[in-house]
């Protein structure tokens, strides 16, 4: 199984509870500034100070020395206790996103006040130590998922090792046990039909009729379904970076998202004409949109502003919400399915349409067809088929 770092869902099999701290919650970076105040820790070793950094300077983590905590200040503190430059650790921190942050913030978090009770260096971990405290995740009911997240937060401490402790061989082992324990399980065994939301989106029709806020939904709900993209991508769509085409308008992504990686071209996204149902036609919704919007947005360039004054640019929140909206209305259970839940319901609509797999991993980024058999590709929740109904029936009744 890989090791990831953050994920994406595809990569986080289910969701695992990370909540229930019994060491408390406190951020990582005000546990640690207490954690150093107690001078019983040993200095972690410095594999890459220079003579002049060893002469008599004190290498002793001070998290005060920081703007503010964030999520990697315990591994700030390792890379400067190794005697590395501030710009070379702005770069090594850069490789962390933000999501990745907040991920490893929780468990930098619960691994400092582990090694107070036992007063030892968290900045030091051994395999025993992070065995003892993945274990007690064990105990408290997390998932593979969310200890493997804790194995890598914890991993990262030891980045300037030749082996990072998370690849002990031991500890290695002990996550295939949790594996074996605790299988991840993909969020959904079976998946919304679009058709009913598309019903809906055909109902709102003609597109001069509509206000703003309805037309909204409706070209926020298809772009969602005809591209397959994640909220945050959805986002980033902005007009700076879109062409019309005359068929088809394209975006490009010059954004990280979660599909980026080191060698792949920027994400495309295109709306294209459908001509078989002007309805549902992304591109002419699209051009619709941008002809009501044209005189709102002032100088906002992100393609989806507020419906509402002052008609700025939204959160991926908002958009989450307003995708909500729409499958309510299309009487899908919100309860159940989240609005990344689009993804999966197209994407498993357009493979039961026989759409080549190279295609649908093509337009939804993945590299691989393993994260859309497993994480994706659902049999499509259909309503019943009357066999009840048919079994009552059979029976005359006098």
């Amino acid at each position: 199984m890989p090791y990831h770092r953050q994920s994406p869902p595809e990569n986080r099999p289910g969701r695992s509870d990370r909540g229930g701290d019994r060491y408390g919650m406190a951020d990582a970076g005000m546990v640690l500034q207490a954690a150093f105040h107690d001078h019983s820790y040993a200095k972690a070793p410095t594999p890459f100070a220079n003579s002049s950094a060893s002469s008599g300077e004190d290498r002793s983590p001070s998290i005060s020395q920081q703007t503010g905590p964030t999520g990697l200040s315990c591994i700030r503190e390792t890379l400067k206790t190794a005697g590395l430059q501030p710009a070379t650790i702005a770069v090594v921190l850069a490789s962390w996103r933000d999501s990745t942050q907040k991920q490893y913030s929780t468990y930098h978090t619960q691994w400092v006040q582990f090694n107070r009770h036992q007063n030892e260096n968290p900045l030091s971990p051994t395999a025993g130590r992070v065995l003892a405290f993945l274990t007690t995740l064990h105990q408290r009911g997390l998932g593979y998922s969310a200890i493997n997240t804790a194995r890598s937060a914890i991993s990262a401490l030891t980045c300037t090792e030749e082996r990072p402790v998370g690849n002990h061989p031991l500890v290695k082992r002990f996550m295939k046990g949790i594996y074996e324990l605790t299988p991840p399980k993909s969020r959904y065994s079976s998946i919304w039909d679009v058709s009913p939301v598309l019903d809906y989106l055909r109902s709102q029709h003609p597109l001069s009729a509509l206000d703003l806020k309805v037309l909204t939904f409706k070209l926020v709900m298809l772009v969602a379904l005809v591209t397959a993209q994640r909220l945050h991508t959805l986002q980033f769509l902005n007009l700076r970076n879109m062409t019309d085409e005359g068929f088809a308008y394209v975006f490009v992504i010059p954004n990280h998202i979660e599909q980026s990686r080191p060698g792949l071209k920027n994400q495309v996204v295109r709306l294209n004409h459908y001509p078989h149902d002007e309805r549902l036609c992304a591109y002419h919704i699209l051009r619709c949109y941008l002809e009501m919007t044209r005189l709102l947005r002032g100088d906002t360039t992100q393609l989806f502003i507020s419906h509402a004054r002052p008609h700025k640019a939204v959160s991926r929140d908002t958009l989450s919400r307003w995708i909500k909206a729409v499958m309510l209305q299309s009487g899908i259970n919100t309860a159940i399915f989240t609005a990344h839940s689009t993804r999966a319901a197209s994407t498993s609509a357009a493979r039961a349409a026989q759409l080549p797999v190279p295609r649908i991993l093509e337009v939804a980024g993945w590299s691989s067809e393993r994260a859309f058999a497993q994480f994706y590709k659902k049999d499509i929740s259909a309503p019943d088929n009357g066999f009840a109904a048919h079994v009552l029936r059979s029976t005359n009744v006098p």
